[in-house]
């Protein structure tokens, strides 16, 4: 670690020699300047760690050259220790308003000048050591906020693939649902109504039951997830509120009337209620298979409606 630099400066030779020689066992480089000019000159191309500064200096007073030490960077927070013969309090307030570290009076003890400059120098270590722990430190919050960021992006990532996956899946199961549902509807139903009509023995609509009641059993697991909160998935609110009248068996003109809209209207609705819920053939019964929605037993589709 290099040795810290302190600039002594005062307008008499004696001083400066002396002071410097008192301070030379501290394992320091010394840096002299006979005047606030010099001092000032010095400062444009060298930053000490401590200035010991003279008050009573002829051309500029070391008050003048400590506003002009602080108004300027890199030098406004070296530390100053006025070292001056004016021991009035007027003056050793005014030396700390100014920006001072510390001020020692003339004729100094040579013990007490070495106890204040190491006092100084200590705190300069130790806030050096604390400037670089927080530099550390925030350089160390970067690089872990740079990572979290890095994880945040691929989770992000990885939430809306695993998004996509989910919503592939629920479409790719409500389509399989509607499949089943339609083709129990379309094919097998009307078939097993039909065979209801045909002269059956004992055996055979006892077969026939099992057959339908399996049948109910096989779409019936499909109902409650094609349902959400009595409302089929993927109707409007318009279109929910005719089927659901449609449930209570009203005819497109009752529902006309009830909603005071226009009966083309009402088919219109209908229509699209057939195509979202998965009804591909026309001779599936509309109430019987919305009812059937609803968790009713299904029904043989025997008319349109």
């Amino acid at each position: 670690m290099d040795k810290p630099i302190i600039l002594i400066v005062d307008d008499e030779e004696a001083n400066l020699q002396l002071i410097g020689k008192i301070l030379q066992n501290l394992d320091v480089d010394i840096t002299l300047a006979s005047s606030g000019k010099e001092a000032l000159q010095l400062l444009e191309s060298l930053v000490p760690d401590l200035i010991i500064l003279d008050i009573i200096m002829p051309s500029m007073s070391g008050f003048d050259v400590c506003r002009k030490i602080k108004s300027r960077k890199p030098t406004s927070e070296v530390p100053i220790i006025f070292l001056s013969a004016k021991v009035d309090s007027e003056d050793i307030i005014k030396g700390f308003d100014i920006g001072a570290r510390d001020y020692i009076t003339k004729p100094f003890i040579k013990e007490e000048l070495v106890a204040r400059v190491e006092a100084q120098l200590n705190i300069i270590t130790n806030e050096k050591k604390i400037k670089n722990l927080n530099n550390n430190l925030e350089e160390k919050v970067k690089e872990r906020t740079k990572a979290l960021t890095k994880i945040n992006e691929k989770l992000t990532d990885y939430n809306t693939a695993l998004k996509v996956l989910m919503d592939q899946r629920d479409e790719d199961r409500i389509d399989l649902e509607h499949q089943v549902m339609a083709n129990a509807e379309e094919l097998i139903l009307p078939s097993i109504e039909r065979l209801k009509q045909t002269n059956l023995n004992k055996q055979q609509k006892e077969l026939l039951g099992i057959c339908e009641n399996n049948i109910s059993k096989i779409t019936s697991s499909f109902v409650s997830s094609m349902m959400d909160n009595g409302r089929v998935r993927g109707l409007t609110h318009r279109e929910t509120t005719i089927a659901n009248l449609i449930v209570q068996g009203k005819s497109s003109q009752e529902i006309s009337t009830i909603l005071n809209i226009s009966e083309s209207t009402i088919n219109y609705h209908r229509n699209n209620i057939r195509k979202k819920v998965g009804i591909k053939n026309k001779s599936v019964n509309l109430q019987v298979y919305l009812k059937q929605l609803e968790g009713q037993r299904p029904k043989a589709a025997s008319r349109r409606n």
